[in-house]
C-alpha cells in the first residue's frame, strides 16, 4: 500500500522502497532496537528474508513507511499503519533508530500518521505497546491514547512471552448532533463529564440510530437523572447512565470495569477542566 508522503515539522514519512529493506531489518531484528518488537533478533540475515522485506511496498493490507529528516533525507526510523472498519480505524506502529533516540521523533511520526488518518475520515486510532517499553507507553499516553485491553504473544523464533497494552484514541470530530446533546445536558446540570457510547448509526445519512449517555455528576447532586430524562428530547432511543464523581473515580481505576470501558471507547462530549 502506497500513499503520498506525510510531512511533519521535521520529518517526511514516505512510502517504503525495496532499497529500504536492509535499513528496516537493521532496526526490527536488532537485539536492542527490536527488543520490544515481535521480530526475531538475527545475527545473520538470510537473503530469503531480505527479499521478503523488499516486497513490503506491495503489501495490500499494511502501509509501510520510512521516516527521514526533511533537511538531509537521512532515514531515522520506520512506521506503518493498517486500515479497517471501512476506513474508520487506523492501527499505527513506529520505530526510531537508536542513533536518533530522545529527540521526539517517535512522537512526531505518530502525530503525522494520526493527522493523516483524521484527514482520511478515521474515527479511531489504535496502537499496541509492549508493557515494558516505558518510552513508547509515555508517547501513547502523551498523545491521548487510553488502554482498552491487553494481549500476549511469543516473540518470533523464541519461547519468550510478551505482553502488550492495546491503546485507542477516539478522533471523531464533534458533530452538530453531538453538540446539541451536550448543550441540552449542560442546561440542566453541571456535570464533570459527558460521554456518548454504544453508538449505532443509520447506513443512510450516517445519522445516530441509537446511543447511550454516561454523565458524571458531583457527589450529592440529586434529581439529576429525572431532570435529564425530562430535558433530553432525542429522535433516537437512548439509555442514560449516571455516576457520582466518587463512584466514577473508583470504578475507572479498574481497567476491567464497565465504567473504564465507557471512558476508553466512548466519545467525550464534555469534560470539566
Amino acid at each position: 500500500m502506497k500513499i503520498p508522503t506525510i510531512e511533519t515539522p521535521r520529518l517526511y514519512l514516505r512510502s517504503f522502497k525495496k532499497e529500504d529493506a536492509r535499513f528496516a531489518i537493521g532496526i526490527w531484528n536488532d537485539p536492542e532496537m527490536g527488543e520490544y518488537l515481535p521480530d526475531e533478533a538475527m545475527k545473520e540475515i538470510d537473503e530469503d528474508y531480505v527479499r521478503e522485506i523488499e516486497a513490503l511496498p506491495e503489501d495490500e493490507d499494511c502501509c509501510y513507511l520510512i521516516s527521514e529528516l526533511k533537511d538531509t533525507h537521512i532515514r531515522i526510523g520506520t512506521c506503518s499503519f493498517m486500515v479497517s472498519d471501512n476506513g474508520r480505524t487506523y492501527d499505527i506502529a513506529y520505530c526510531v533508530h537508536r542513533d536518533y533516540w530522545r529527540n521526539g521523533y517517535a512522537t512526531e511520526a505518530a502525530k503525522g500518521m494520526i493527522g493523516y488518518a483524521i484527514r482520511q475520515g478515521a474515527d479511531k486510532i489504535t496502537v499496541r505497546v509492549n508493557k515494558e517499553n516505558i518510552a513508547s507507553n509515555k508517547i501513547a499516553r502523551k498523545l491521548g491514547f487510553r488502554v482498552t485491553g491487553e494481549t500476549t504473544y511469543k516473540k518470533r523464533g523464541t519461547e519468550k512471552e510478551f505482553s502488550d497494552y492495546l491503546y485507542e484514541l477516539q478522533v471523531r470530530p464533534m458533530t452538530e448532533e453531538f453538540e446539541s446533546i451536550r448543550d441540552a445536558i449542560l442546561r440542566e446540570v453541571k456535570p464533570l463529564r459527558i460521554i456518548l457510547y454504544g453508538v449505532k448509526r443509520s447506513p443512510v445519512g450516517d445519522r445516530l440510530k441509537e446511543a447511550n449517555l454516561c454523565v458524571v455528576v458531583r457527589d450529592g447532586e440529586k434529581e439529576a437523572e429525572r431532570r435529564l430524562y425530562r430535558a433530553l428530547d432525542l429522535d433516537f432511543p437512548f439509555n442514560l447512565l449516571l455516576y457520582s464523581a466518587e463512584t466514577w473515580q473508583s470504578l475507572t481505576a479498574d481497567p476491567t470495569s464497565y465504567a473504564a470501558s465507557i471512558r476508553a471507547k466512548g466519545v467525550t462530549l464534555y469534560e470539566e477542566e
